[in-house]
C-alpha cells in the first residue's frame, strides 16, 4: 500500500484537504455532491468534491490542479460522478458512485484519503449515466476563481481543447500590432487571460467565448500600432513592455497547455492501442514518463516574466531580464538535446508537433525579453 514519504503531506491535500472536505461529506447527508477521483503514479488516492459544478467539469479541475501542482496522475484511474453519506445505509462509509467500474486498488486508496476527514469504510458503486451528463452549470461562472465568463459573442470558435490553444496563442502575437491605446490593449490582455485560465479549468465554452471577443477587439483596431499610444511618451513605452510581457507569459502558458494536452491525448492512445497486451499493467505505469517534459519546461518562466512586468526599476529589470533569458535558454537546449523532446513527435502511435510548437514559442519569448 503506497504512503507518503515520512514528513511529506499526501499528495490528497494538493486537491482537498480534510476540513474542506468535511464540511461538503456532511452535506452529502441530506443530497448527494458531485465527485471526480483518481489515483496518482505513486500509488496515492486524491479526491476532489464539489457541491455545484457538475461531475465531468469537477474531473476537469481535477486534472488542472493536478498539472499545476505537479502531480502526475493514472490516466486510466481517473473517475467523476457523485459521493454521499447514506446515514441510514452506514453513517461511517462513503459511498461513490462513478461513471465507470474502479481498478482493483481504487477503494483501498481512496479509504486512506477518507479516513483522515474521518470515515472508516469506502463503498464504491458504478453508474454509467454520467457519461451522458453534460459540463455546464448555471452556477460555474460564479464558481471559477480566475476569471469572468464574458457574454456569448457571435461566431465563437470550435470548443476543442487543441483549436482553443492555437487559436489563443495566435491571437495573442498579434496584440502588440493593434491600432490600440493602452487601456485598450489592457483589456485585451485581460480577455486572453481569462480565456487562457478557462482552458486550464477545462471551461471550453468560456475559453471560446473569450476568445472570439479577443478577436474582434483586434480585427476592429486592424494595421499596426501607431507610433504613441495615449498618455505622454514618458508613459507609453513602459505600458508597452507591460503589454509585451503580458503576451510573453501567455504564449508560453498556452503552450505548456497545447503541450499537456498532446501527451493526454498520446498517453490515452497508446493505453487503447495495448489494452489487450498482457504488460499492460506496466504500460499504465510507465505512460506516466510522458509527462516528463512538463517538469522540465514547468511554469518557473512565468513567474519570472511576472515579476519582471511587475517592475520599474531599471536595476531590477535587468536582473529579472538575465534571469528569465537564462531560463528561457536552459528550456532550448533541454528540447534541442532530450531524447524524449527528441522522439515524441514521431512516436509511432499518434503524429505530433510538441518540439516545433515549444521551440517556436521558446524564440518568441527570448525575443521580447
Amino acid at each position: 500500500m503506497a504512503q507518503p514519504a515520512k514528513g511529506k503531506a499526501p499528495a490528497s491535500d494538493k486537491f482537498m484537504m480534510p476540513d474542506e472536505m468535511k464540511p461538503l461529506l456532511a452535506l452529502s447527508k441530506r443530497e448527494p455532491i458531485q465527485a471526480a477521483v483518481g489515483i496518482t503514479a505513486d500509488g496515492e488516492g486524491v479526491i476532489l468534491l464539489h457541491k455545484k459544478l457538475k461531475a465531468k467539469k469537477v474531473l476537469a479541475v481535477l486534472k488542472a490542479t493536478a498539472s499545476k501542482e505537479k502531480v502526475p496522475l493514472a490516466a486510466s484511474s481517473l473517475r467523476f460522478g457523485k459521493a454521499e453519506v447514506d446515514t441510514d445505509y452506514d453513517p461511517g462509509m462513503v459511498r461513490f458512485f462513478l461513471n465507470k467500474d474502479a481498478p482493483g486498488a481504487m477503494r483501498i486508496k481512496l479509504l486512506e484519503v477518507i479516513k483522515r476527514v474521518p470515515y472508516q469504510k469506502v463503498e464504491l458503486n458504478t453508474d454509467t449515466s454520467f457519461e451522458d451528463e453534460g459540463e455546464d452549470d448555471e452556477s460555474e461562472a460564479q464558481e471559477t476563481p480566475t476569471a469572468t465568463a464574458p457574454p456569448t459573442p457571435p461566431e465563437a470558435p470550435p470548443m476543442d481543447v487543441g483549436t482553443l490553444t492555437r487559436a489563443l496563442a495566435a491571437l495573442v502575437q498579434r496584440i502588440p500590432q493593434a491600432s490600440l491605446t493602452a487601456d485598450e490593449k489592457t483589456r485585451l490582455v485581460k480577455l486572453a487571460t481569462d480565456g487562457n485560465a478557462f482552458i486550464k479549468a477545462g471551461d471550453l465554452s468560456a475559453a471560446g467565448n473569450c476568445i472570439a471577443q479577443l478577436r474582434q477587439g483586434l480585427d476592429a483596431a486592424g494595421g499596426a500600432a501607431p507610433g504613441g499610444s495615449a498618455g505622454t511618451p514618458g508613459q507609453s513605452q513602459p505600458k508597452g513592455d507591460v503589454v509585451k510581457l503580458a503576451q510573453a507569459m501567455l504564449l508560453w502558458n498556452s503552450t505548456r497547455g497545447y503541450v499537456a494536452q498532446q501527451v493526454k491525448k498520446l498517453q490515452e492512445t497508446i493505453l487503447e492501442a495495448t489494452s489487450t497486451q498482457p504488460n499492460f499493467g506496466d504500460i499504465q505505469s510507465n505512460i506516466t514518463n510522458l509527462e516528463a517534459m512538463l517538469e522540465v519546461l514547468d511554469d518557473s518562466l512565468t513567474v519570472k516574466l511576472n515579476e519582471l512586468r511587475g517592475t520599474q526599476d531599471a536595476e531590477v529589470k535587468r536582473k529579472l531580464s538575465d534571469e528569465a533569458r537564462g531560463i528561457v535558454e536552459g528550456f532550448q537546449k533541454y528540447v534541442a538535446e532530450d531524447q524524449l523532446m527528441n522522439d515524441i513527435d514521431t512516436n509511432g502511435f499518434l503524429p505530433l508537433d510538441i518540439k516545433a510548437r515549444v521551440t517556436a514559442t521558446l524564440e518568441a519569448v527570448h525575443k521580447t525579453i
